[in-house]
């Protein structure tokens, strides 16, 4: 019994673990400015920027977004298409954070809503991932390279002297940057995708399309559970108006799988300017001891067109 009750409590911090963690990571990061300065000299780029010894303590604290170029100040000799801003340099970005021992098997992801531009993004000396597009979103995976119950540090190299735009471009994590902590086996980024075949004032159908990924070692069966919600004016979740439960699904180690289930909603709320009605799709992943592995949401409309997530 004392053996128990002691593996209980070595297990109880990953038990109560919620299925999905999403981390606003936008505060507290360092920032330097290397390359084309605002007066028009350089500066050159330190070495080893992304390394995680390297001393930032006198770069400049701030909180993303943030948009160097828009600082300024505006000069005279510059273009004027975007708008005579010395938007042109390199930019570094730095934070520090800590990983608790109990996320330790965990999926953690950084997803960054914009960085202008030629992103290249390092943990702990190690490159993770890189976009060179600055206006669409993108996801890196932190896993391989966390230190567990330690610190880590994130490094963003961005490089806008080479960057050609007809109108003013921006520049730097211009947009929120968040951590997404999953299980091993979770929703995969940007995996619902739900349509309507079927819609009018009497009825719909929403076919709901989900894509799973498993980074476990060995297959994993699991089901899927969607729930479909009217959602509140203040965007919280209202009445559940449908639900349906998929069959035992086996995913591969290492593989993403993609499955359907049909749900039908009976006098649906359709959307327009007058009535902006929402609805809330939830997606639950329940493996066969029954534990949720992860719990997805995604606000949704309906309109006579069809249902857009």
């Amino acid at each position: 019994m004392k053996r128990f009750l002691l593996l209980l409590l070595l297990l109880l911090p990953a038990l109560m673990l919620p299925a999905r963690e999403v981390i606003c990571f936008d505060r507290d990061w360092r920032f330097a400015r290397f390359g084309l300065q605002p007066d028009g000299s350089t500066r050159p780029e330190p070495p080893h920027a992304e390394a995680p010894q390297t001393d930032d303590s006198s770069w400049r604290l701030l909180d993303v977004p943030h948009d160097w170029g828009i600082e300024g100040p505006f000069r005279p000799d510059l273009e004027g298409y975007t708008g005579k801003l010395p938007w042109r340099g390199i930019g570094w970005y730095r934070k520090h954070f800590s990983m608790p021992e109990s996320d330790r098997g965990r999926r953690i992801y950084l997803d960054f809503d914009g960085a202008m531009a030629h992103a290249q993004v390092w943990l702990n000396g190690q490159l993770v991932g890189a976009r060179p597009y600055g206006y669409t979103s993108f996801r890196v995976d932190l896993t391989p390279y966390v230190r567990w119950g330690g610190n880590n540090v994130v490094a963003v190299r961005l490089n806008t002297e080479k960057w050609g735009s007809r109108w003013y471009p921006g520049a730097g994590i211009y947009r929120h940057v968040r951590m997404v902590k999953t299980d091993a086996l979770h929703v995969a980024h940007w995996g619902v995708f739900v349509s309507t075949p079927r819609i009018s004032a009497e009825k719909a159908t929403a076919r709901v399309q989900v894509e799973v990924s498993n980074h476990h070692a060995t297959p994993q069966p699991c089901r899927i559970k969607v729930e479909l919600y009217e959602m509140k004016s203040e965007g919280r979740r209202g009445r559940r108006v449908a639900h349906a439960t998929s069959g035992s699904l086996t995913v591969g180690a290492g593989l993403t799988v993609t499955d359907s289930l049909l749900l039908d909603i009976t006098q649906p709320r359709l959307w327009s300017l007058e009535q902006p009605n929402r609805y809330l799709a939830q997606v639950s992943l329940i493996q066969d001891d029954g534990r949720t592995a992860d719990v997805y949401t995604t606000p949704l409309w309906h309109t006579y067109g069809g249902v857009y997530a």
